[in-house]
């Protein structure tokens, strides 16, 4: 967190998704915030490792770690999933990103998910751009 905040990046940052949140990203019941392949700004962000691995294992078992920080500016270890080879998913940490910014997340907001690498780990950037819209 201290590295983005200073900039300390390995690489430039890359938009990945402009999203309307659905009323699938925010069901409380799913940990899942869904990052649709035709939706994609760029799939340039995973390094060939990670893509290898996220394209041919298993779904139900290949994951890359990722942290994600929020709106403002919390961190959150979530995993990034294959899915069905449609896109991909941030799980299994979206539901505290849901939880701690429910009175900031509502259906049809437009967020950005941004990529940036920090020694070489990946890290998730989401931001508010509603307004800006």
């Amino acid at each position: 967190m201290k590295e983005i905040e200073r900039g300390e990046v390995d690489q430039s940052k890359i938009l990945v998704i402009r999203k309307l949140l659905s009323s699938y990203d925010l069901d409380p019941s799913c940990d899942i915030f869904f990052i649709p392949g035709k939706e994609m700004l760029n799939d340039n962000f995973l390094e060939h490792d990670e893509k290898a691995l996220l394209d041919n294992i298993p779904q139900s078992s290949a994951y890359v770690p990722v942290e994600l920080i929020d709106m403002n500016l919390l961190s959150y270890s979530v995993r990034l999933e294959r899915h069905h080879n449609s896109g991909y998913m941030v799980t299994e940490g979206w539901d505290g990103v849901k939880y701690t910014n429910s009175h900031q997340l509502e259906k049809g907001q437009i967020l950005e998910l941004w990529a940036v690498r920090v020694e070489k780990k990946l890290w998730f950037v989401l931001r508010d751009v509603t307004k800006k819209w």
